[in-house]
C-alpha cells in the first residue's frame, strides 16, 4: 500500500501487509454400537469430526481403520471412508459406517482419521482406538482396573480394594471365583500373593459385577500393588485378560499413639466433618447423643443433619443412614431405629405420591432417611445389622389396606411372615389356619418381629410380597394365598402366658379371617407403577456417624460402622453369621441378587460448601416417621 501527497501525487511511503488465514484444526473421536461381537456379526462404527481451530475447514475425507492396538494411524487397515463437508470453527460432523466383525476370534481396535488441512498442525487427526472383542458363542470375562479407597496407608491400616468384572463375550458365564492379589509390580497374575476371594454370580453377555473386599495394609512399609483375577470359564474365548492391572499403594510407618492401658481404643475427637474409609461420613454435633430420642418425646433433628450433609455432598443419594455413636443410652433413651419418608413416586403400594426434598435440603433424589439411636459393633446384634433391611423395606411397605397391614408393618395375625412382621410362617412350616370355634383360631409356628425376639423377622430375606412392592419381581411370582385376622387379639392364660394349643401354637381371637391373593391386592391398590421391568434396582446410600465431645468416636466404632456399610452394600453372597449363630442378610442377598445398594466412594460425590443448590418445591404429605423400638 502507498501513501501519496494529494497536491502532486508524489509517493511518500510504501506499506507491506501479510494477511494469514485463520487455520482450521480437525480432530476425530470414535465409538462402536457393540464391543462384544461374534465372527461375522454386523456393527456400526461412528466417528465425530470437530473443527477446534479458529478458521473454517475445507471439505475433506474421513477414513475408518481397524488396528491391533489403541493407537490408530494411517498405516492401519482401512475399512471404509466418508466425505466431510466444510466445517466452521467449533462445528462438528457425525458420520458412521456399517461393518462386519472379522472371522477370527480376538481383540481388535477401530477408529478414524480425518485428512489434514493445509497449514494444520500435525498429530491430532486420528481418534484413539475403540476395543472390540470378537468371540464365539462363549463368555469372555475381563477384570477392569482395580481401585482402592486410599492410596497412602499406614502399616496395619484397613482399606477397601474394588474390582469390576465384565463379561464381554457373547454367552452367559457360570458362577466363578474372583481372587484378590498383592504384588511387587503392576502386573497382576495368579502367581502373586492371594489376599482374598469373592464369589461372582453368573453374568449375562455384556453385563458387569462390582466387587470389593476389606484388607489390611502390610506391616512393612513400602510400595505394593493390588489387583484381581477372575477364574476362567471352561469355554471362555479369551483368557489372558482375566486379571486386572495393579493399583499402587504406599504403606508408611504408623506413628499414631498406642491404645491406652485400659484396653479401650483412644478417643478420636472430630471438630470438623470427615470421611472415613470412603464409606462413613463422620458428622460432629452438639446435641446429647445419648438422649436424642427419648420416651418423653425428644427426636433427633435429622433435617438439620441432612442440610449439613448436603453442604459437603451433591444430591446423588437415595437414602441417608444416621448412626448415633452411643453404646449405652441415658435413662429414658429409646433403643431402636426409624425410617422417614422423603419422597415417593411409586403407585400401587398403598402410599400416596409426594416429595418433601425441600424440607430435607436435598435437590430431588433423596427418598428416605434412617436413624439408629445406638450402636454395638459386630458380632454383637447391632441396631444397624439387625434392623437395616427392615428399615429399608419401609420405603415400599407395609401400606396395604387392613387387615394385611397394621400401620407400617404387616398385621401380626397374618401368614405374610416378612421382614416387616406378619407373624405366622408361610413357608414349608405353613399349614392352613385352624378354626377352633367361638371366634378362636391358631396357625403354624408364630414368630413376631418384636416379641419375643426383636431380630427374628430381620433374619430372613425379603418375601415375595415385599419383593413385588419394592419392584424386584412381577406379580406372577407372588403365589402365596395370604390370610389375615380382622381385629385379631392374642389370648392369655391366668398367669399371663400366651394361650397355646396342644402343638404349642398360639391361639388368638378374631372377628373374621380374610384371604387374599396378589390379584386381590392389585384390584384394591392398582398395579405397581413403575413395574418390575422399569423399577429402580440399584441404589446409593450414605452412612453418617454422629459424634460429639461427650461421645467421641473410637477406632473400634469407626471400623465397625465401616464394616457394616461394606457388608450391607456387598454385591454378592456374604453368608454372615453373628456370635449367636444368626444368619444376617445384606441387601443383595435379601433381594435374591436382584438389587444392589452402594455405600462407598463418598469422596467422589463431595461438593463445594458454598455451591448454590436448586431445591424444588415439595408436594403432597409424607407419612410420619415409622418407628421400630428395640426392647
Amino acid at each position: 500500500m502507498e501513501l501519496r501527497r494529494e497536491s502532486d501525487d508524489t509517493v511518500l511511503q510504501t506499506y507491506t501487509f501479510t494477511v494469514t488465514a485463520s487455520p482450521a484444526d480437525l480432530v476425530a473421536s470414535a465409538s462402536v454400537s457393540a464391543s462384544s461381537l461374534t465372527p461375522g456379526q454386523s456393527f456400526t462404527l461412528s466417528a465425530t469430526v470437530r473443527n477446534q481451530g479458529t478458521g473454517a475447514s475445507s471439505a475433506t475425507t474421513l477414513r475408518y481403520y481397524r488396528s491391533s492396538n489403541r493407537t490408530i494411524s494411517w498405516q492401519d487397515t482401512q475399512v471404509g471412508s466418508d466425505a466431510v463437508s466444510s466445517l466452521a470453527a467449533s462445528a462438528t460432523s457425525v458420520a458412521s459406517i456399517s461393518l462386519t466383525a472379522p472371522s477370527d476370534v480376538g481383540t481388535y481396535y477401530y477408529g478414524a482419521c480425518v485428512e489434514r488441512q493445509s497449514g494444520e498442525s500435525a498429530g491430532n487427526n486420528c481418534s484413539t482406538g475403540v476395543r472390540v472383542t470378537v468371540g464365539g458363542s462363549s463368555p469372555d470375562l475381563v477384570v477392569q482396573s482395580a481401585s482402592v479407597n486410599d492410596n497412602i496407608l499406614t502399616t496395619g491400616q484397613a482399606f477397601i480394594l474394588r474390582a469390576t468384572v465384565q463379561n464381554q463375550g457373547a454367552d452367559e458365564s457360570p458362577e466363578l471365583v474372583l481372587s484378590y492379589y498383592r504384588s511387587s509390580n503392576a502386573t497382576i497374575s495368579t502367581r502373586d500373593t492371594q489376599v482374598g476371594t469373592d464369589a461372582v454370580g453368573s453374568l449375562a453377555a455384556s453385563s458387569i459385577r462390582n466387587e470389593s473386599i476389606r484388607l489390611t495394609a502390610p506391616s512393612t512399609p513400602g510400595t505394593y500393588y493390588y489387583g484381581a483375577c477372575v477364574a476362567a470359564a471352561s469355554d471362555e474365548s479369551d483368557t489372558p485378560n482375566n486379571c486386572s492391572s495393579g493399583v499402587s499403594v504406599i504403606v508408611e510407618e504408623d506413628d499414631t499413639p498406642e491404645e491406652g492401658t485400659d484396653g479401650q481404643d483412644e478417643d478420636l475427637v472430630f471438630t470438623d466433618p470427615q470421611i472415613y474409609n470412603d464409606n462413613v461420613f463422620v458428622l460432629p454435633v452438639t446435641e446429647n447423643l445419648a438422649a436424642l430420642w427419648t420416651e418423653s418425646g425428644n427426636s433427633p433433628p435429622l433435617q438439620d443433619y441432612t442440610a449439613r450433609f448436603y453442604e459437603h455432598f451433591s444430591d446423588e443419594f437415595d437414602f441417608l443412614i444416621f448412626v448415633a455413636n452411643v453404646i449405652e443410652l441415658e435413662p429414658g433413651g429409646v433403643s431402636g431405629a426409624f425410617f422417614n419418608h422423603v419422597k415417593n413416586y411409586v403407585q400401587g403400594i398403598g402410599l400416596d405420591t409426594f416429595s418433601d426434598n425441600s424440607s430435607w435440603g436435598a435437590a430431588g433424589k433423596l427418598q428416605g432417611a434412617i436413624f439408629f439411636s445406638d450402636y454395638q459393633p459386630f458380632p454383637f446384634t447391632s441396631n444397624f445389622r439387625g434392623f437395616i433391611q427392615h428399615e429399608l423395606m419401609h420405603r415400599w411397605a407395609a401400606f396395604l389396606d387392613e387387615p394385611l397391614s397394621d400401620g407400617p408393618h404387616w398385621n401380626d395375625h397374618t401368614n405374610i411372615s416378612g421382614v416387616l412382621g406378619g407373624g405366622f410362617r408361610s413357608d414349608s412350616d405353613f399349614k392352613e389356619i385352624v378354626d377352633l370355634g367361638g371366634g378362636r383360631y391358631t396357625g403354624a409356628k408364630h414368630r413376631n418381629y418384636i416379641d419375643p425376639d426383636p431380630i427374628d423377622s430381620m433374619r430372613s430375606p425379603f418375601v415375595p410380597l415385599e419383593l413385588y412392592l419394592a419392584g424386584f419381581i412381577p406379580p406372577e411370582e407372588v403365589s402365596d394365598i395370604f390370610w389375615a385376622a380382622v381385629d385379631g387379639e392374642w389370648l392369655f392364660d391366668e398367669a399371663g402366658n400366651f394361650l397355646t394349643d396342644k402343638n404349642g401354637d398360639r391361639i388368638f381371637s378374631a372377628r373374621e379371617i380374610k384371604k387374599y391373593t396378589i390379584d386381590d391386592i392389585i384390584a384394591g391398590h392398582g398395579p405397581r407403577v413403575p413395574n418390575h421391568l422399569q423399577a429402580q434396582k440399584d441404589f446409593r446410600a450414605a452412612v453418617i456417624l454422629l459424634v460429639s465431645e461427650d461421645y467421641p468416636a473410637t477406632r473400634e466404632i469407626l471400623e465397625g460402622v465401616s464394616d457394616d456399610a461394606l457388608w450391607f452394600s456387598h454385591a454378592g453372597e456374604y453368608g454372615l453369621v453373628n456370635r449367636d449363630g444368626w444368619r444376617l442378610w445384606n441387601f443383595y442377598e435379601a433381594t435374591g441378587g436382584r438389587g444392589t445398594i452402594t455405600m462407598d466412594d463418598l469422596s467422589h460425590f463431595q461438593s463445594s460448601a458454598s455451591a448454590k443448590r436448586l431445591v424444588p418445591s415439595s408436594f403432597g404429605t409424607p407419612p410420619p416417621p415409622i418407628v421400630d423400638i428395640r426392647e
